[in-house]
């Protein structure tokens, strides 16, 4: 006889629906814990998956906003040192998790990348003061062909202002 969580139940006086619900709820909630989901991306895009990598990871994609290498390190400074952040930054660029956004000021910010290749090729608009990156429409095809002889990389086409939010 299994006792199931204090309840003073065991697993005999359950009939065989109701068991089958809890096992299958019981996996549900391993599957939908939050670090075993980043730990799994991780795993896809081919990365070992540590501590330092989830927490970047988990940041990002929950912040929905573009951060260069000092923001990343003044949040993460408790637990890591600015090489190590540049290196997941790196390997997550390599890997196809995040995309390089040249400011105008010089430096680069890092943002998730889209799974769809069209918008990840568009070019981005970021917010210079709360930092959201938003996905602007592609530039025209006639535009384009107008600029014979350059060879134009949308991705890194950033323009820079800010929003409705940050604007009022």
């Amino acid at each position: 006889m299994v006792p199931l969580g204090g309840s003073g139940l065991a697993l005999k006086d359950c009939p065989n629906a109701i068991l089958g619900a809890l096992m299958a709820m019981i996996q549900f909630l391993k599957k939908t814990n939050p670090m075993e989901k980043f730990k799994n991306i991780l795993q896809i895009h081919g990365i070992r998956p540590n501590e330092n990598r989830v927490m970047v990871l988990q940041h990002l994609t929950e912040s929905n906003k573009a951060f260069s290498l000092c923001n990343l390190h003044q949040l993460f400074r408790e637990k890591m040192d600015r090489t190590t952040v540049y290196r997941i930054l790196i390997l997550f660029t390599e890997k196809d998790i995040l995309q390089k956004i040249p400011c105008t000021d010089g430096n680069l910010l890092f943002t998730l990348k889209t799974s769809d290749k069209e918008i990840s090729k568009s070019p981005k608009f970021r917010c210079k003061c709360c930092q959201k990156v938003e996905v602007l429409p592609d530039l025209p095809v006639e535009y384009l062909n107008t600029l014979t002889g350059k060879n134009i990389n949308p991705e890194t086409i950033a323009i820079e202002g800010y929003c409705k939010d940050c604007h009022s």
